[in-house]
């Protein structure tokens, strides 16, 4: 049996559709549930950001560096990223 919380006076919550992830959000998810870092290379060629993916979004990576600083890096603004295995 499971109970209706609606009849019992609270809403029922919905979740919002799944999208599809495209294969670099796959990428990103893997990383993000095994804990493991990324390697960010920004468009500006002098630019490289390691830490692990916190979250993310259809236009944004949020990444934490070693030092704990959280970063929210919008993807337009990615030249490229690869994950780091045995970090």
């Amino acid at each position: 049996f499971t109970p209706n919380h609606a009849a019992a006076g609270k809403p029922a919550t919905k979740r919002p559709p799944q999208r599809n992830l495209e294969p670099h959000e796959r990428i990103l998810a893997n990383a993000k549930r095994e804990g493991l870092s990324i390697r960010v290379e920004l468009l500006n060629e002098d630019e490289t950001i390691v830490g692990r993916v916190m979250d993310f979004g259809k236009y944004e990576v949020i990444v934490e560096t070693e030092d704990g600083a959280r970063m929210c890096l919008f993807k337009s603004a990615l030249r490229s990223f690869h994950v780091i295995h045995g970090a």
